[in-house]
């Protein structure tokens, strides 16, 4: 499947310059360093001191930008609003973040305008301080999942010739760049007067920092200079500072919502809790606020493109969301993304690429299909790997079982039949209750109400290991006065924060009776979830249980509720399981002591079923297309190729070629015996570009 990551349009010569790429070369090579450097100059700076000399530099790189991309313009002032004593002056930065600063913008004014907005608003992202950017939840909007936001609305139905659009949270541009270059394309035959009108009509940001909204602004004010230099008029102003959760007089009235907005908990004040009380149940986070936010701006059958952390797939606390979202604004496609590095790497969650579709009528949405994909995403690039249609849950707040992987697809497939959850198995799940953050309890071994203290270190899928604990920690706690926090029956304990690049997300040990009968109790710190039998007897035995938890299947199946690094009670709660009865043979297995890979192999076909390795590790064959042609590029590693059309269909065309390569409309084509079969495309033809995956 392909992602066109650049834009590459047809238009009058001298108004719409050929967008060749989204990164130059250089800017890939030479930028990333100077981000760097920039972001150790801030580092240990005081937040205020820290604060000024971000805006101070990036106003400098955009100075130094603009005279290498519009020199006989004028640059839009500088926001004096973000300093009671006025404009930062670039003068008083020293003379290092002033040499960084040029060196900066003279890479960005050697690239497109859309490289140039994009450097600068890393710069600047770079150089926030760290509080700064945590409070707020920014983060950096990579130019390549920008380019495939729009490609998505487009699929949606957006017509780029009369679409409004609006990003709520748009920091410094990173979406609307894109959808200017859409809007251009559209409006290439048209006088200069009317295209700026229509884009100040159109085309609308908002953000809370009134610099990342000038950074927005001046992108837009480079991308329209040929206009400008043809009437003799500024660009209209598109980007705004102010707070884009305000109700206003244009809500409903927007085709497109897109927008990365920010993440992060956040405490709120009544008023505020019941004006989003349609998307937040418990405990807030800021990004639910701008999905419901997303919606209020969209009119009935538009389109909203958003890019979120995945914690409102399965969370306890976005149950809510999930409702509001079936019924008001039911998603199309949900794109994971698979690989953090360089994406988000501050984030502790997995992302993914939500297109929803605003429903026509009050209650319209429910239950329904949504296309699966997962997103690998490179420096220029990013491969789609489709994973197919899946079903959203009845019940619209319970978790969405959805597959982030093609290693997946099977699992995810199977866990919306499976009948049982950990309460059918006879058991229930609660945190840890010692607080391990509390020491005064800790250094009293062979001490009176001494009870061994298991820390998450001490639990792996080898078994239990006390008294290990890592430096610095107590393997005894005294429970004296505590009694009631202790454990005094086996049960499993499973670690309840796992990275998501680990191998297995679900890690658990059985507590034995053996320890229990030396000590009489222990504590369990709250970093570990016990799953404690109900009764004497459950349907499932505590060893089979473990077995089960600790296999690849389980967090493979864990990983379609889960996108956080917490391991919750509540998912846990809601994780499908077979049913005990199809528990026989696996119980036979461990009950012998059978090697690994045959409980392995067991457990993949109780969440699997026996299926071929194809079907059990779907994926498509895929290609990039960059600058208006197709780069040949394999597959991603471990894909296996499935549903190859015949040689001879005919393919009809899906989207507008006149977007994404050269030249008029493409015909619809006929695949050859060279193209079926292949893991790489090649001559333009692609799949998803004509319609197939």
């Amino acid at each position: 499947m392909t992602l066109h990551t650049t834009l590459s349009i047809d238009t009058s010569a001298g108004l719409v310059p050929d967008v060749t790429s989204l990164l130059d070369p250089i800017l890939v090579a030479e930028v990333p360093p100077l981000l760097r450097e920039a972001a150790w100059l801030t580092a240990d700076l005081p937040e205020a001191v820290a604060l000024d000399l971000a805006r101070s530099m990036v106003h400098l790189a955009a100075r130094t930008a603009w005279a290498a991309q519009a020199p006989d313009l004028p640059l839009r002032a500088f926001p004096a609003s973000v300093d009671d004593r006025g404009i930062p002056d670039p003068a008083y930065a020293p003379e290092k973040a002033q040499d960084l600063a040029r060196a900066v913008g003279r890479l960005a004014g050697l690239g497109t305008v859309a490289q140039a907005t994009s450097t600068l608003g890393a710069l600047y992202t770079s150089l926030l301080p760290r509080p700064q950017r945590k409070a707020h939840g920014v983060y950096y909007t990579p130019p390549t999942l920008a380019a495939l936001m729009t490609e998505r609305a487009g699929e949606a139905g957006i017509d780029w010739h009369r679409a409004r659009v609006i990003d709520p949270a748009c920091g410094a541009g990173a979406l609307l760049l894109p959808t200017l270059e859409r809007m251009l394309a559209r409006l290439a035959d048209q006088p200069a007067g009317h295209v700026l009108d229509e884009i100040g009509r159109r085309l609308r940001g908002i953000d809370l920092d009134p610099v990342a909204a000038w950074i927005a602004q001046v992108g837009v004010d480079m991308r329209l200079a040929p206009w400008c230099r043809q009437t003799g008029r500024p660009a209209p102003r598109v980007a705004h500072a102010g707070c884009g959760l305000a109700a206003s007089a244009e809500d409903g009235c927007y085709d497109l919502v897109l927008a990365n907005p920010p993440y992060g908990q956040l405490r709120l004040d009544a008023a505020t809790r019941a004006r989003f009380a349609q998307s937040i149940n418990g405990r807030a986070n800021l990004y639910a606020l701008f999905c419901q936010r997303a919606v209020e701006l969209t009119r009935p059958g538009g389109a909203l493109v958003l890019l979120t952390p995945t914690g409102f797939l399965g969370g306890e606390y976005f149950a809510a969301l999930r409702r509001y979202l079936a019924t008001e604004a039911a998603p199309l496609s949900i794109e994971t993304i698979t690989a953090r590095k360089g994406v988000f790497e501050g984030v502790q969650q997995e992302t993914v690429v939500t297109t929803c579709r605003r429903a026509d009528g009050a209650g319209e949405g429910g239950q329904g299909h949504v296309e699966m994909r997962a997103l690998h995403v490179g420096s220029d690039d990013v491969v789609v790997e489709p994973l197919g249609l899946h079903l959203l849950p009845a019940a619209a707040g319970a978790p969405w079982l959805l597959p982030r992987r093609g290693s997946q697809h099977a699992i995810a497939r199977a866990m919306g039949t499976m009948p049982a959850r950990l309460a059918d198995w006879g058991y229930e799940v609660r945190t840890g209750p010692v607080d391990g953050s509390d020491r005064s309890r800790e250094d009293c071994a062979g001490t009176a109400g001494a009870v061994p203290m298991l820390w998450p270190e001490a639990v792996s899928a080898q078994g239990l290991d006390w008294p290990r604990a890592k430096r610095g920690r107590s393997a005894w706690y005294r429970a004296t006065g505590q009694e009631m926090k202790l454990v005094t029956r086996p049960c499993l304990l499973l670690q309840r924060t796992t990275a998501l690049e680990q191998p297995r997300r679900l890690v658990a040990a059985v507590l034995e009776v053996d320890l229990l009968q030396s000590h009489g109790a222990v504590a369990i710190e709250n970093h570990l979830n016990i799953l404690a039998p109900v009764g004497p007897c459950p349907a499932v035995p505590l060893e089979v249980l473990c077995a089960v938890f600790n296999s690849v299947a389980a967090s493979e199946a864990f990983r379609c509720l889960s996108g956080s690094t917490a391991v919750s009670a509540y998912e846990l709660r809601h994780l499908p399981l077979p049913d005990p009865a199809a528990l026989v043979p696996l119980s036979a297995l461990v009950a012998a002591g059978a090697d690994p890979e045959a409980i392995e192999a067991e457990c993949l076909r109780l969440y699997a079923g026996d299926l071929p390795a194809a079907e059990a590790r779907p994926g498509q064959d895929a290609a990039i297309i960059c600058r208006g042609w197709a780069a040949r590029r394999p597959a991603h590693r471990g894909w296996v190729p499935k549903d190859v059309p015949a040689p001879g269909r005919t393919l009809a065309p899906a989207l507008d070629p006149k977007l994404f390569g050269k030249g008029p409309a493409a015909p619809a084509a006929t695949l050859g015996d060279d193209l079926v079969g292949r893991r790489e495309y090649g001559l333009g033809i692609c799949l998803s570009f004509y319609g197939y995956c």
